[in-house]
């Protein structure tokens, strides 16, 4: 079923179950490790809170365990004497998000199984043994090599997911800071409404910045009075202590944006901002954004952080909230 076909024939709960539904472990993921809530995530985009780790040192970590644990899941799985049909099963990645952990579990093995990937929901499921599987029909066991298929194919993609986010996040130094802003419709489709981006080469404090189309156009709005759409952040670097498997971190605080065009031609925009620290240099950014449409670059897909949604507003704020970015050490 396409969006435009959901749009027209569910309910506004069946569509917003319908589009949680297709939404990619991509997306998903930027909310999975979305920090900002827990206990302490405040104290530590300051200087000198050495206690406990901060928030994107714990990003690191838990996605780390994950992508380890998903690993030799992954490998079981391609070692299965016959194939399985486990048909909606599911898989969960889960960790405690309710208080940053202590500094002193780096480097604690026992801590890096904290973060858990489990496997539930055998509803609809068999377990199909060798000698069972040797006298099933022909047409039965294609139907297992088929969904076992599916099943391997879906855990392989997940990894996948979990590996570009890690090397997205934190494999290079961020040279570039890009935003971009996004409308959403009813039915969830996503329409890029500009970006903005910007060297991280110094302190930024509250600064406004133009919003711009793909092609290096100014994004407008309004009729008779004209505004420069633009986006309002500010970005500080801070110092890790030693020890810490990162470097070069920056905390990125979201302000707001102002006079966004609309998403219809009715309604005002429902809206977020993408966050992404780019290994590109701004120039660079820009000649490859002209190349590919922006919305479907990595600069600001798989591995870009996400403000929460504002709600039928063309002058939308996110005060209070901050994204950091970083890169691995060489001895991590």
């Amino acid at each position: 079923m396409t969006v435009s076909v959901a749009r027209s024939v569910m309910s506004a709960k069946q569509l917003s179950r319908f589009t949680l539904q297709r939404m990619p472990a991509s997306k998903y993921l930027r909310f999975f490790l979305d920090l900002q809530d827990s206990a302490g995530a405040a104290a530590t985009s300051h200087v000198g809170q050495e206690e406990r780790l901060s928030c994107i040192e714990t990003q690191e970590l838990v996605l780390l365990s994950c992508i380890e644990q998903l690993a030799d899941y992954l490998a079981a799985c391609r070692k299965v004497a016959v194939p399985q049909q486990w048909i909606g099963s599911s898989i969960m990645l889960c960790f405690d998000s309710g208080a940053l952990p202590p500094r002193g579990v780096l480097g604690q093995e026992q801590w890096c199984q904290a973060p858990r990937v489990h496997i539930f929901d055998w509803g609809r499921s068999q377990l199909n043994l060798p000698q069972e599987h040797q006298h099933l029909k022909p047409s039965e066991k294609m139907d297992r090599e088929k969904y076992w298929g599916f099943y391997c194919g879906g855990v392989s993609r997940l990894f996948y997911d979990l590996c570009a986010l890690y090397v997205g996040r934190f494999w290079e130094t961020p040279q570039s800071l890009t935003v971009g802003i996004f409308g959403q419709e009813r039915c969830g489709e996503e329409e890029l409404l500009g970006y903005a981006s910007t060297p991280l080469n110094a302190p930024l404090d509250h600064r406004d910045f133009e919003l711009c189309h793909s092609d290096g156009t100014a994004v407008t709005a309004g009729l008779l009075s004209v505004h420069n759409s633009t986006v309002r952040l500010s970005a500080v670097p801070t110092s890790l202590p030693p020890g810490s498997r990162l470097k070069e971190r920056w905390v990125v605080s979201m302000h707001g944006a102002s006079h966004l065009p609309k998403v219809g031609l009715v309604s005002s925009s429902s809206c977020f901002a993408k966050v992404t620290g780019s290994a590109l240099a701004a120039e660079s950014l820009a000649q490859a954004v002209q190349q590919e449409p922006l919305a479907n670059m990595s600069v600001l897909g798989r591995w870009s952080h996400q403000t929460t949604m504002v709600s039928d507003s063309r002058n939308p704020s996110w005060e209070g909230q901050c994204f950091e970015f970083a890169s691995l050490t060489l001895e991590a």
